[in-house]
């Protein structure tokens, strides 16, 4: 079954429906014409220009304004204008004229058309809101079935424990399994209350009123820590708090879930993960949450100024001092480390070349290439050789600024050219 997104009755009478804004938009557009034509007027001698700028005034109207009303509207009012305020004789109406009705045409159809296309341009913008926010919806459906299956799968769990071993459980594991289940209903409970302030976003009355109370972060921390080992007890987590108590504003709920949403999105799709880091840290005014898996917690633990790249073959942490140059070709970015491996990333070359610029050693001479100034062997007018000898094309009058900055930087690591 094919299924089509279709504006609502709603959506289309407010394209129809007639406003203030759009009698302004008319009004001002023609006033601001013939201001405009009276002006012009001692400079054009016998020439005839004023039924031009009102054709352009009825075209701006049509685009500007909703429907066909205010488009045909001021090609009937610039008609008259012209007719009477610039066609002798002057400040009479003289239906006789020659041309006359070929002008209402001219006007009119210039009016339909744009209306047309302007009322079929809205439309479509219409139908692209409508397509996001139906994409929005499924997202948040997909996500919301992700966070009601985890307590709903506890409870199912729980239950049938009960159920087939309720005579052989001794009364402190059936209050275990009671409080568990409890302890998820209630779970499901404030989740449920959340979801519907999150769809009050799309709400005509305005957006989601998030209730914010002062809660301690490392009790959030260990609420949500306490809910994930539940459903993954083999999976270990390392979690690192700050010394003093963090006392910050937060829906705790919202905030929980949020952490055992990473939490199990590092365990069951993280290769080759064994550990997930929580680094929960106060910048500034912010408490700072960070989930990381492996690869992430040995970058930010042994070098602060490492990158991390989400490469083919995973996350990747490299060292910018090893990385000899990049190049970006059919939207791939090629990283060429100094040992020959080659790493490929779905990044952009830009914003690459802005997280390495503080290292103040790698240089863009070209478009599609990022070199590092430390591996450069030699430099001529048309290219730049790398230690790897590969050529790095110089563009056009780029020899001279490329030069000044590669002798520059020879120069403060203190490297002897000869």
């Amino acid at each position: 079954m094919v299924k089509g997104i279709h504006m609502s009755s709603s959506a289309k009478k407010k394209n129809a429906r007639l406003t203030w804004r759009d009698v302004g938009i008319t009004i001002g557009t023609l006033a601001a014409t013939t201001l405009v034509c009276y002006a012009l007027r001692p400079f054009a001698g016998e020439e005839k220009f004023e039924a031009i700028l009102f054709v352009v005034a009825v075209l701006i109207i049509s685009r500007f304004t909703s429907g066909y009303i205010c488009g045909v509207a001021a090609s009937i009012l610039g008609v008259l204008i012209v007719n009477c305020i610039f066609t002798y004789p002057y400040y009479q109406l003289n239906f006789t004229l020659t041309g006359y009705p070929i002008a209402i045409l001219s006007m009119l159809s210039a009016a339909m058309i744009t209306g047309t296309l302007t009322t079929r341009i809205k439309e479509q913008e219409q139908l692209k809101i409508e397509a996001e926010r139906e994409r929005t919806r499924s997202n948040l459906l997909r996500a919301v079935s992700h966070d009601l299956r985890t307590p709903l799968t506890a409870i199912s769990g729980a239950c049938s424990v009960l159920k087939e071993g309720g005579d052989t459980l001794s009364e402190q594991e059936k209050n275990k399994l009671l409080n568990q289940i409890e302890e998820d209903s209630q779970w499901l409970i404030r989740l449920v209350e959340n979801l519907l302030i999150v769809t009050r976003i799309d709400a005509p009355d305005g957006g989601a009123n998030i209730a914010k109370e002062s809660e301690v972060v490392e009790e959030v921390a260990a609420s949500a820590l306490t809910q994930f080992r539940k459903h993954f007890p083999n999976v270990k987590v390392e979690t690192h708090m700050p010394d003093e108590l963090l006392l910050v504003p937060m829906d705790g709920m919202l905030i929980r879930q949020v952490i055992m949403n990473l939490f199990e999105n590092a365990a069951i799709h993280a290769d080759g993960m064994t550990k997930i880091t929580l680094d929960i840290s106060r910048e500034g005014e912010n408490a700072v949450f960070r989930v990381m898996d492996d690869v992430l917690s040995t970058c930010e633990r042994e070098r602060t100024d490492s990158l991390v790249l989400k490469c083919k073959t995973g996350i990747t942490c490299v060292e910018p001092r090893r990385i000899e140059y990049c190049e970006i070709l059919h939207r791939t970015l090629y990283i060429h480390l100094a040992s020959g491996k080659v790493l490929e990333s779905s990044g952009s070359l830009d914003d690459l070349a802005k997280e390495l610029e503080s290292q103040g050693c790698f240089l863009r001479p070209h478009r599609s290439f990022l070199v590092n100034l430390d591996y450069v062997q030699s430099l001529s007018y048309r290219a730049i050789t790398m230690s790897c000898l590969t050529e790095i094309p110089l563009p056009r009058g780029k020899y001279a600024e490329v030069k000044d900055a590669f002798l520059e930087h020879a120069f403060q690591r203190g490297r002897v050219l000869l």
